[in-house]
Formats: structure tokens, sequence, C-alpha cells
């Protein structure tokens, strides 16, 4: 029996074996391999899909894949994702909640089984990540929560302890590291000390191509016991030792000698806070990169009766509360579910169209109300387009009233939508299932969404085969209707008392206060028909 501590050499047809063994044992295999011009993190069916032959050249703004003679599968540097995507995922489910046709409400406490995860390929510097992980999410090492159960710790996050308690790692001691890695000087690397199940060392020489191993836990040990290998003769020792030594010598940046708590608390002010933030895009992609960050947030969907943590960062585009800028410069949000009991519809007798009201008065939505209830979760750059534009500081709660400079703040969200969409693509990750399965129930759901018009409130009642038998509507024009008639009324008549002018120069200034309110109200609805009566004192 291997012992804790004993050492070993692999080579290839060794690693497939390992690699085999793993997937055999029915744990998902998580390893670095080529996709999208990057070594990515992907499961693998095999050790062929490493990245065998590929090295990397990482620089500020730079990133590419030189091909290698040697043929290392390890001869790179950590890649551009970490090892958090797959213990701390960006999104997960906690429970949901279910009404029966009898109205009585099912609380389902959503915890699926983990996959059985093992890490192929995890950097020095990552096993240190995880530890950091591992104290904050789940309240100590993994042999800690072997021995307790769920929820024991008081700052445990279940989710993620389960997933750590199952996980299987497979360090890999750095040999070439990268122009931007550091760890020498934060005394993270390149060599793994502690942490692991198993350590690999590549080797390419004239030997041959091998991997030296150590063995850090008895699962290891094991697992060790099933596989091919042979003794690890002196040269090899020497040889990994020698790698990982050298590696020292290729570090691209240091961390200079000093407190580093001490030094951030003294820099809070620092003109590179301002520098860095000035090129900030807020895609979110630090918080997905970062190994040690563990930020959430607490979300729910009403439609769906979803309850989730997920990362922070959001415009009222996406999530949030409905937002409405009343006609008296106030501005209100109020949760969805209370919709219909504050939003009233009304026929009156000049228009075909209904005349909402939220508590008795008329109000704005769209992208002055989105702007100014939730401006301060647009993106760097949006926020400093706003500046640009003159519309004000969205960090410190701009707001802007004039509906002729809703075209702006819509530029300004047309930058955020870019910045989100690059967030999104960067950080996306393919569901399980490409859809929801919902079977049909005799029951009634609503939902709202941010169309660029604004608010549009949906409320749907189904029977037990899921028929529409009744079905409510609250689109933007309707919602906006009182405001764009207020205004029109006050526009004709500071336009006939104080410029006179023609019946069609007072029609196209009407229309163009329509449009800078509802941009999609001349080709979704009857336009305007303006009757100008005139009379004449004498």
């Amino acid at each position: 029996m291997t012992a804790i501590g004993a050492t070993a050499v692999l080579d290839r047809l060794g690693l497939e074996a390992l690699v085999a063994a793993l997937r055999a044992g029915g744990r998902t295999v998580v390893g670095p391999t080529v996709r999208d011009g990057a070594i990515a993190l992907a499961e693998l069916d095999s050790a062929e899909q490493l990245p065998y032959g590929w090295g990397v050249e990482p620089a500020a703004g730079r990133y590419r894949l030189p091909r290698r003679e040697d043929g290392a599968a390890f001869a790179h540097s950590a890649g551009p994702q970490s090892w958090k995507n797959f213990l701390h995922p960006q999104r997960e489910k906690l429970w949901s909640a279910d009404r029966s046709p009898e109205g009585e409400v099912t609380v389902q406490v959503e915890r699926p089984v983990p996959p059985s995860y093992a890490f192929l390929g995890v950097r020095p510097c990552d096993l240190r990540a995880i530890a950091i992980q591992d104290r904050v999410l789940a309240g100590g090492p993994p042999q800690a929560l072997g021995s307790a159960r769920t929820g024991d710790t008081p700052s445990q996050d279940t989710g993620y302890a389960e997933r750590r308690r199952g996980a299987f790692l497979i360090a890999v001691e750095c040999t070439e590291p990268g122009a931007t890695c550091f760890c020498v000087s934060m005394g993270t690397g390149p060599g793994a000390d502690s942490g692991f199940d198993l350590a690999l060392t590549e080797v390419v020489d004239e030997e041959g191509h091998r991997f030296f191993v150590r063995v850090g836990s008895e699962e290891g040990a094991t697992l060790l016991d099933a596989l091919p290998r042979r003794e690890a003769d002196a040269a090899t020792v020497c040889a990994a030792r020698d790698a990982v030594a050298g590696a020292v010598d290729k570090m691209g940046r240091f961390m200079p000698p000093v407190d580093l708590h001490a030094l951030m608390g003294a820099s809070l002010t620092a003109e590179r806070w301002d520098d860095v933030a000035s090129r900030c895009l807020t895609c979110g992609n630090c918080t997905m990169v970062c190994p040690t960050c563990f930020c959430t947030a607490e979300e729910i969907t009403d439609l769906t009766g979803d309850h989730a943590e997920r990362w922070p960062g959001t415009y009222a585009i996406e999530t949030g509360t409905p937002a409405v800028l009343r006609l008296d410069g106030t501005l209100s949000a109020f949760p969805l579910h209370t919709f219909l009991d504050r939003v009233r519809e009304d026929h009156l007798p000049h228009s075909t169209a209904l005349y909402s009201t939220l508590d008795g008065r008329c109000r704005l939505i769209g992208s002055l109300a989105r702007f100014a209830i939730s401006g301060r979760w647009l993106s760097r750059t949006a926020v400093e387009g706003a500046r640009a534009a003159g519309l004000g500081d969205p960090y410190e709660g701009a707001v802007c009233r004039n509906p002729y400079r809703s075209v702006l703040v819509r530029a300004v969200e047309v930058v955020y939508a870019v910045d989100e969409a690059l967030r999104i693509i960067g950080t996306y990750q393919p569901p399980e299932h490409p859809y929801t399965n919902v079977p049909p129930t005799a029951d009634t759901g609503h939902g709202a969404t941010e169309a660029p018009r604004g608010l549009l409130y949906h409320r749907y009642t189904l029977d037990a085969h899921g028929t529409v038998t009744d079905a409510r509507l609250v689109p933007p024009t309707a919602q906006n209707q009182g405001a764009i008639e207020a205004d029109i009324r006050r526009i004709a008549q500071e336009a006939i008392t104080q410029l006179d002018p023609d019946d069609a120069e007072l029609t196209a200034l009407c229309e163009r206060a329509i449009r800078n309110h509802d941009p999609c109200i001349s080709c979704s609805t009857h336009f305007l028909d303006l009757t100008v009566e005139r009379t004449h004192s004498t």
C-alpha cells in the first residue's frame, strides 16, 4: 500500500490511465485543454485532450498560444479561468416554491447532488486560492468537512462545502510561469507543498516525457496503486526539482516586500484606483477570474419562485423592481407583486388607449426612470458616457427629467448593453437543459420586463390543461400616456402663446415631443391626428 508522501513516475500512458481511472470511478474530470484560442478549463473525456505541445505568451493586453516542440502537456501558466467556476459557480438555485390548485404553497429546497469532481492541473497558486475559499465558504479545510454534517459550521456555504468535499485535486507544479506571474513573492508557488491528493511535476528531457508524482492523501495513494507506474529514480527527482527551481527565475513580476494590509489601508484615495476604474467596463470578468473572490448577492425570480445566489452588478433592463418617475419629479420603485394593486387603467372619452395611473397619479417609465433609479448599476464606460453627455454622475444619483434628452440616456444604455453582452459572453456556461420544463398547472402568474419604452407587465391565468383563460397586458405606451398628454398640452399652449406657429409647425413640434417620450409609438399605434382650433380675441 502506497503511503502519503510516497513518490513514483508516470509516463504518458500512465497519465491516460489516471484520467481513465477517475472517470471509471464516477468522477467528472476537469482540466486544461485548447479551446477558442486559449488554454481553458473543461471536462475531459481522456488525457489526449490535454494541451500537449502548446505554450502560452501572456502579457498586458495580450494572450497567444505558440506551438512547442517538446510536446509538454502543462508547459503553460494559469489560464483565463479559475477553479472557482466549478466549486463556487456564478449562479446556484437554492429553493423553489409552487402553489397547488387549492392554494397550498410548497417550498422545495434545491440541493442537487453535486458532481464528484477531479481537477487535473491545479497550479500551486490555485491551491492557495482554494484554501481561502475553504476558510471563508466552508469554515475550514475538507478534512474538517468530511467529519461534519452539512450546515454544522456557522459560516458554511453548504453548496460549496458539498462540492469541495467530493473534489479530488491533482496539482501540477509550475515550470513555465507567465510574464504576469508573481507567485514566488507571495509564497504560493511555483512548487506545491500541501492541499493536494496527488502532485505532478512534468519532465521532458533526453530521458523521455514523464511525470514525477507525489502522494498527498490516502485517496491519492489508493488511486496511484491502481496505475501503471515505476519507482522514482534519482535523475527524474533531480530534473523535477530543477524545473521547479528554474521557474523561480522566470517570474515575470514580483510583489514588493511590504505589509500589504497597511499599504492598502493607506492607499484608499490613491490616483491609481481612478486610473484602473477609468478603464473598467464593469463586465464582471475580474469577479469570475479572481480565484479568491467570494462575493454573492441574493436574487428572487417572481415568475418561477426561484431563490438563488448570484454575483452582483445589474442595471434595470435585466433585473430589479418596477421603476417609475412621477411628473412631480419624485422617484418610485415597488415590488412586482404589488403592480395591479398600485396601477389602475381607465378609459377616457377622448382616447382609445387605456389611461394608466400609479397611486392615482401620472408617471413616466422608460429610460429616464431606469437612469434615475438604477443608474448606479451602469458600467463604468456607460457612466463616463453619461457624464460626457451632460447627464450628470449616476454614481451621485443623477436624474434627468427632460424627455428631449431621453435619446442621450438610451445611447448610454446601448453602451451598457454592449458591455453587458461582453460580460455574458465571457462568463457563459451552457445550462444542463436549454429550457425549463413547466408542467401545466391551473394557476395565475405574472411578470414584467423592461422594453426600450419602459416597463411591460404580463399576467396570465391558465387552466389545468395549460390553456390561457385570462390575460392582462399593460404596455409601456399606456403607462406613459398621461405624461405624454400633459407634455403635449403644455408644449402646444406655450408654442401658440409665444411662437404663433402654423398648423404644420405645431404638428411637427407635438410629434417630436411624442417620439422623445415613446420612440416606437409612430409605428406601433395610430399616430397623431392634430386638430387646431384657433380663437382670436378682439
